[in-house]
Protein backbone atom coordinates (compact mmCIF):
# COMPACT_ATOMS: atom_id res chain seq x y z
CA UNK A 1 0.00 0.00 0.00
CA UNK A 2 3.34 2.46 -0.18
CA UNK A 3 2.72 3.21 3.76
CA UNK A 4 6.18 2.36 5.74
CA UNK A 5 4.99 0.20 8.67
CA UNK A 6 8.19 1.14 10.66
CA UNK A 7 8.60 4.93 9.58
CA UNK A 8 4.81 5.09 11.33
CA UNK A 9 4.90 2.81 14.34
CA UNK A 10 7.88 5.29 14.94
CA UNK A 11 6.01 8.90 13.99
CA UNK A 12 3.05 7.44 16.81
CA UNK A 13 5.70 7.00 19.53
CA UNK A 14 6.90 10.37 18.52
CA UNK A 15 4.26 12.23 18.81
CA UNK A 16 2.50 10.73 21.55
CA UNK A 17 6.21 11.29 23.46
CA UNK A 18 5.61 14.62 22.01
CA UNK A 19 1.72 15.06 23.62
CA UNK A 20 3.15 13.69 26.78
CA UNK A 21 5.54 16.25 27.17
CA UNK A 22 3.23 19.02 26.23
CA UNK A 23 0.85 17.58 28.96
CA UNK A 24 3.37 17.59 31.54
CA UNK A 25 4.58 21.09 30.70
CA UNK A 26 0.44 22.32 31.29
CA UNK A 27 -0.21 20.43 34.19
CA UNK A 28 3.55 21.74 36.33
CA UNK A 29 2.33 25.22 36.87
CA UNK A 30 -0.43 23.28 38.69
CA UNK A 31 0.64 20.41 40.86
CA UNK A 32 4.07 20.45 42.64
CA UNK A 33 5.74 18.05 40.05
CA UNK A 34 8.92 15.78 40.82
CA UNK A 35 10.49 12.73 39.48
CA UNK A 36 8.52 10.18 41.97
CA UNK A 37 5.28 11.62 41.54
CA UNK A 38 4.09 8.83 39.31
CA UNK A 39 5.86 5.74 40.80
CA UNK A 40 3.04 4.49 43.52
CA UNK A 41 0.36 4.66 40.59
CA UNK A 42 3.08 2.51 38.78
CA UNK A 43 3.21 -0.33 41.05
CA UNK A 44 -0.49 -0.54 41.64
CA UNK A 45 -1.15 -0.75 37.60
CA UNK A 46 1.65 -3.56 37.81
CA UNK A 47 -0.04 -5.29 40.64
CA UNK A 48 -3.13 -5.24 39.49
CA UNK A 49 -1.86 -6.28 36.01
CA UNK A 50 -0.36 -9.00 37.70
CA UNK A 51 -3.29 -9.91 39.74
CA UNK A 52 -5.74 -10.14 36.70
CA UNK A 53 -3.37 -12.06 34.62
CA UNK A 54 -0.72 -10.22 32.31
CA UNK A 55 -2.46 -11.81 28.97
CA UNK A 56 -5.83 -11.14 30.44
CA UNK A 57 -7.84 -8.13 29.42
CA UNK A 58 -11.15 -8.57 31.13
CA UNK A 59 -8.70 -10.02 34.43
CA UNK A 60 -6.62 -7.09 34.73
CA UNK A 61 -9.73 -4.80 33.96
CA UNK A 62 -11.82 -7.18 36.80
CA UNK A 63 -8.85 -7.09 39.13
CA UNK A 64 -8.79 -3.07 38.85
CA UNK A 65 -12.10 -2.78 39.82
CA UNK A 66 -11.62 -4.80 42.88
CA UNK A 67 -8.19 -3.45 43.85
CA UNK A 68 -10.22 -0.02 43.62
CA UNK A 69 -13.20 -1.20 45.69
CA UNK A 70 -10.90 -2.67 48.20
CA UNK A 71 -8.87 0.34 48.70
CA UNK A 72 -11.99 2.62 48.80
CA UNK A 73 -13.57 0.06 51.43
CA UNK A 74 -10.52 -0.07 54.13
CA UNK A 75 -10.17 3.77 53.54
CA UNK A 76 -13.36 4.29 54.22
CA UNK A 77 -13.60 1.63 57.60
CA UNK A 78 -9.67 1.78 58.71
CA UNK A 79 -8.44 4.76 57.48
CA UNK A 80 -6.19 6.24 55.02
CA UNK A 81 -3.43 4.65 57.16
CA UNK A 82 -3.84 0.98 56.22
CA UNK A 83 -5.00 1.26 52.80
CA UNK A 84 -1.71 0.18 51.19
CA UNK A 85 -1.06 -2.22 53.87
CA UNK A 86 -4.11 -4.20 53.35
CA UNK A 87 -4.23 -4.01 49.50
CA UNK A 88 -1.16 -5.10 49.10
CA UNK A 89 -1.90 -7.86 51.33
CA UNK A 90 -4.62 -8.85 49.35
CA UNK A 91 -2.69 -8.84 46.38
CA UNK A 92 -0.24 -11.12 48.00
CA UNK A 93 -2.59 -13.43 49.35
CA UNK A 94 -4.49 -13.78 45.99
CA UNK A 95 -1.11 -14.56 43.97
CA UNK A 96 -0.02 -17.14 46.38
CA UNK A 97 -3.67 -19.07 46.18
CA UNK A 98 -3.62 -17.96 41.84
CA UNK A 99 -0.11 -17.95 40.64
CA UNK A 100 -1.27 -16.86 37.13
CA UNK A 101 -4.04 -14.51 38.16
CA UNK A 102 -7.95 -14.11 38.66
CA UNK A 103 -7.98 -15.06 34.72
CA UNK A 104 -4.52 -16.12 33.39
CA UNK A 105 -4.21 -19.32 32.55
CA UNK A 106 -0.79 -21.38 33.08
CA UNK A 107 1.53 -21.53 29.80
CA UNK A 108 1.44 -25.09 28.24
CA UNK A 109 5.29 -25.79 27.62
CA UNK A 110 5.56 -28.82 24.68
CA UNK A 111 8.64 -30.81 24.80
Amino acid sequence: MGIDVRRAIAGAFALSTMLAGFAGLLIAPLFSVHSEMGALFGIKAFAVAILGGITSAWGVMLAGLAYGLIEALVTAYFGSVYTQIVAFSIVILALAIMPNGILGRAAVYKV
